[in-house]
């Protein structure tokens, strides 16, 4: 089952990171930059747009309204293992503490049941889907290849804080939204059956969790773990 792993990341050294990177940050994202084995088998026959001066190119990229749009897929793989793996680090991590939960992490299966519950009685649920950071949409050169030769699939999410208090109020209704639901699509009315009443006990820990998120001005940042 896939999930979404919990990591809150503290809003202002989110925002700082963005606008003002400090020097040594610079320095962690190249340094990651190189360190993805995929990409680098692919780099020794074709550089990577960021060439020689990599640490100008980061500070650029940070600014960008898009992060993926532009660059070839090894690029695409190499700047995501560099975002996770700085913003893991307990240097982004908020002040707050958080409640350690039982769980290793939140099923996707959760927000596809809510999503199909809320667009059957024609309410919004757009800010439930869980999308990469700055990544608009992925270019046809990658969507249009066949899966086997895919190498970049985006492997996380992040969630504002003004979102996590929107999917707070949602999921916090999680019983009576699914109640008597009926999946239009045949996967999905599976796994509903298989996986349901399990997925149901995750929607409680996901509401702690997106509270204290609101309550600390964090935002949470979810590597998918299959």
């Amino acid at each position: 089952m896939t999930l979404y792993q919990l990591v809150p990341v503290d809003g202002t050294k989110f925002e700082a990171l963005l606008n003002a990177p400090a020097a040594s940050q610079i320095k962690q994202v190249v340094a990651l930059l190189a360190d993805e084995p995929h990409a680098n088998e692919w780099f020794e026959e074709e550089p990577p747009v960021w060439g020689e001066n990599p640490a100008e190119w980061v500070r650029a990229r940070f600014s960008a309204d898009d992060w993926y749009a532009d660059l070839r897929e090894p690029e695409m793989l190499a700047w995501q293992h560099a975002m996770r793996g700085i913003l893991v680090t307990r240097a982004m991590r908020p002040k707050a503490r958080f409640t350690r939960l039982p769980v290793d992490g939140i099923p996707e299966l959760l927000f596809r049941l809510a999503i199909e519950a809320r667009e059957q009685a024609g309410e919004d649920a757009s800010f439930l889907r869980m999308t990469p950071y700055r990544l608009n949409k992925l270019p046809a050169k990658v969507t249009k290849q066949a899966p086997h030769l895919r190498i970049f699939w985006p492997d996380h999410a992040l969630v504002t804080p003004a979102a996590a208090k929107s999917m707070a109020e949602v999921f916090a209704q999680y019983d009576s939204l699914v109640d008597g639901l009926k999946p239009r699509n045949a996967d999905l009315k599976h796994e509903f059956g298989q996986a349901g009443v399990e997925v149901q006990r995750d929607a409680v820990h996901l509401v702690t969790f997106l509270k204290e998120l609101v309550r600390s001005d964090a935002y949470w940042y979810a590597p998918v773990d299959n």
